[in-house]
């Protein structure tokens, strides 16, 4: 008898399990990373959410790839990703769901995937995006990453890093940082897919789930230097970020590269009419975003937590003092975040960048011309003023030329508000709203473009524009 109400029990159990809805838990590391980069994320996530949800079965899964591989590029890894998923998921139910939480490099990988998903590209599994429930990121290089982009070149790392820089990049590999670096192919092809959808399609595409990313801005470095009593700005490693007062990244990945959503200025000239401010502009959706105080990976994650590494002591308290875990795990409950962390001084955030995507007539070879960009200020009342591309600032000003597309020049501008006072209306409404700025584009030869965008602190802006030859530079042809 004891047997039979034995079987009856677990047969009942078993009954409980088989009605319940699925969510998978899918973590997805960056470059360099391994199975251990989230620490207990996956099984904190896990336990943590079925606690609030007992009706709901969660699983973690971990996509481990091979980034520092030279044979594999970013759009290999979401092919990769993408089978991975089918695996995984297998026949998903109407109810079931899916997360993606994803570190540094992941991010692109989970998020060209879900592109590619989305319009109904073959091998991607489109049907799986109806079963998305959240897309989290942390410190992610959405727009790229200029400590990439210093490791890619073999002259900086041996002048700035030594021999630290040159065992960074082996284990990573360069074909990955070459990728995560400033104007790359996987970033032009980023924003040409956020272009391609559009802001309609976006807010579409934003409608199925729930986005969230985090940025860290570390302050550290602030210890650093009330101790030794100067500025950061004086510091040697201040060549390496960038930002006004503080650093405004989380020491690889800046905080308006971090954030999807971007200032977008597009052509729209016309044959008729081939100069002027014939463009428009607008901001790719609008995506939760958080700035946490904290580092992109720690080499002691257990000692100083960086933004994806949970320690063990989380599992027992969801609320620990882990920069990020709590916010994630609230995200994916479903409950709204502030923007800022602890400890983030919002108040004298300046940081920005500005990107330019030149194109001349396939004819053109862009490396060859001298190309100006010079920002035409409207108004010095303001109290606060523009600095772009500041000397003193590595790779602040970085040129870029496509390598199969000759005619296309890229160029990247970090460049922040330096503000007169700490608090005051005009600076607020900049960080709040951002402000009206014209750029004028000229080269020898070409009709020269102003061209009017918009610029803001903790944002990136990125202008896409066509120039035109001048009739003398048509008729020597």
């Amino acid at each position: 008898m004891n047997k039979l109400f034995a079987l009856i029990f677990i047969l009942m159990v078993s009954c409980l399990a088989w009605g319940k809805n699925r969510h998978h838990l899918i973590f997805v590391h960056g470059i360099g990373g391994t199975a251990q980069t989230f620490g207990v994320m996956p099984e904190a996530l896990s336990l943590h959410m079925g606690q609030k949800h007992p009706d709901t079965e969660y699983t973690s899964k971990l996509f481990v790839y091979a980034t520092g591989n030279p044979n594999y590029d970013t759009d290999d890894f979401a092919m990769q990703f993408s089978r991975f998923l089918k695996t995984v998921l297998g026949d998903m139910g109407p109810e079931d769901k899916f997360s993606l939480i994803t570190h540094s490099q992941g991010g692109l990988v989970a998020t060209i995937w879900l592109f590619h998903a989305y319009m109904g590209r073959e091998g991607f599994y489109p049907e799986y995006v109806k079963n998305v429930d959240s897309i989290v990121t942390l410190g992610t290089p959405f727009w790229g990453s200029k400590l990439a982009t210093i490791l890619s070149d073999p002259g900086l790392v041996s002048m700035s890093l030594g021999t630290i820089g040159k065992s960074i990049v082996e284990k990573m590999g360069k074909r990955q940082l070459e990728e995560m670096a400033l104007g790359s192919r996987t970033i032009l092809n980023f924003r040409n897919n956020v272009i391609a959808l559009g802001p309609e399609n976006l807010s579409m595409l934003r409608g199925k789930f729930k986005s969230f990313s985090i940025a860290g801005m570390p302050k550290f470095f602030k210890h650093v230097e009330n101790y030794l009593g100067v500025d950061s700005i004086s510091l040697p490693h201040r060549a390496l970020l960038f930002g006004g007062k503080h650093f405004e990244s989380d020491l690889c990945v800046s905080i308006p590269s971090a954030r999807f959503d971007s200032i977008y200025t597009l052509d729209e000239q016309t044959d008729l009419n081939p100069t002027g401010l014939q463009t428009r502009t607008f901001r790719s959706g609008s995506s939760p975003f958080m700035i946490v105080n904290t580092i992109h990976a720690s080499p002691a994650a257990d000692a100083y937590y960086d933004m994806s590494y949970v320690p063990t002591k989380c599992l027992l308290n969801p609320n620990c003092d882990h920069p990020t875990y709590k916010y994630v795990l609230n995200h994916m409950l479903g409950n709204k975040n502030p923007a800022y962390g602890p400890d983030v001084p919002v108040d004298d955030l300046g940081g920005l960048t500005v990107a330019f995507n030149l194109e001349f007539p396939e004819y053109i070879e862009a490396k060859d011309q001298n190309i100006k960009i010079r920002l035409i200020e409207k108004s010095k009342s303001r109290d606060f003023d523009i600095v772009l591309a500041a000397p003193t600032e590595l790779k602040s000003d970085f040129t870029f030329f496509h390598p199969t597309k000759k005619n296309i020049y890229y160029k990247h501008l970090t460049g922040r508000l330096k503000y007169k006072e700490s608090i005051s209306a005009s600076a607020y409404r900049a960080r709040r709203d951002g402000i009206k700025v014209q750029f004028e584009i000229s080269a020898p030869g070409f009709e020269t473009r102003l061209v009017e965008t918009m610029i803001q602190p903790t944002f990136s802006t990125y202008i896409k524009l066509k120039l035109s030859p001048t009739a003398n530079q048509i008729r020597n042809q």
